[in-house]
């Protein structure tokens, strides 16, 4: 790589204000619920203060092109990325190099390294016995062991099986931020029938019964969307050789996905994980339903630009 060819260095890589508006004790930045709209919030003793992201500027006397001015355009990115940013936090990596500024537990890379050694390995024609990918480690070894035949169906010389090995690698890596996000939002399968079940024991509830039907049919359309971002995850990985061969343009796909379902995860916040324990029979459970109801309302009921969408 040439140095024509080397990223950028980052301007910034933290949020280092100048303008002592934005240096106030309690000052941060956040997204409004329901409009999405990022926004400057203030706690002072009893006060609350909200302002538009957009308005700051103007309303402390910023030169969009100075450095604050910079700075606060990159605040309205990273909102997609962090629920909360105040001064002097680092900038995420999805702003600064495109990686993740979270982690990920080592049994969703597993689970995408049997994946791919599965498809890789039918790809090239070596395919494994049965019950010889029993894990992470047994997976990466047995795509290792045929790097050199991977090299030729990815048109490199055989010498080049580092350079091989280092792109499955990075494709586990990359499809295990999808693989736990999908375990992130896993329980939310079950809410239409955890709501059905708390709709009978409410029957003659007729207020409650329409906005369980409200909730369902809102719950119905976005449970679609997010299975489709992880499908087309997925997808874009089922020829193997081809998504490495276009290795860039591969991950690039993939942390659009991500950072999509990222974004999500912090719209839904607790959500997930408070229905994965609802007993339906409980008093909660009907609280809970009500809560859902005014989040879906909220965030949902209007159709409107979706600021995670990539």
């Amino acid at each position: 790589m040439t140095s024509d060819d080397a990223p950028p260095v980052p301007k910034f890589t933290t949020f280092a204000f100048q303008h002592k508006g934005l240096n106030i004790e309690g000052l941060y930045f956040t997204l409004q619920p329901g409009s999405l709209d990022p926004v400057m919030r203030v706690r002072m003793a009893d006060m609350d203060g909200v302002v538009k992201l957009r308005e700051v500027p103007e309303a402390l006397r910023i030169d969009p092109n100075s450095g604050d001015g910079q700075l606060l355009q990159i605040v309205e990115r990273s909102l997609r990325h962090v629920a909360q940013i105040r001064p002097g936090d680092k900038i995420p990596t999805e702003i600064l190099d495109g990686t993740a500024s979270w982690t990920v537990d080592e049994r969703h890379r597993e689970r995408m390294a049997i994946s791919l050694a599965e498809t890789l390995l039918a790809a090239v024609g070596t395919g494994a016995a049965e019950g010889l990918l029993v894990s992470g480690e047994a997976a990466m070894a047995r795509m290792k062991g045929v790097a050199e035949t991977i090299c030729e169906r990815l048109g490199l010389p055989k010498d080049k099986r580092g350079e091989a090995v280092e792109r499955i690698e990075r494709l586990v890596n990359e499809l295990a931020f999808v693989e736990a996000l999908r375990d992130h939002f896993r329980p939310l399968l079950d809410v239409p029938g955890q709501l059905r079940d708390i709709a009978r024991r409410n029957i003659g509830d007729t207020e409650f019964a329409d906005q369980v039907a409200t909730t369902q049919r809102l719950f119905k359309d976005q449970q679609a969307r997010l299975r489709g971002l992880w499908e087309e995850t997925f997808a874009s990985v089922a020829d193997p050789i081809a998504a490495m061969k276009a290795m860039d343009k591969t991950v690039k796909r993939i942390r659009q996905r991500r950072d999509a379902l990222h974004f999500e995860s912090l719209r839904w916040g607790d959500i997930p994980a408070t229905w994965k324990t609802i007993d339906p029979a409980s008093d909660e459970a009907a609280w809970q339903a009500g809560q859902l109801y005014r989040f879906m309302l909220r965030n949902f009921l209007q159709v409107k630009s979706w600021a995670g969408g990539g």
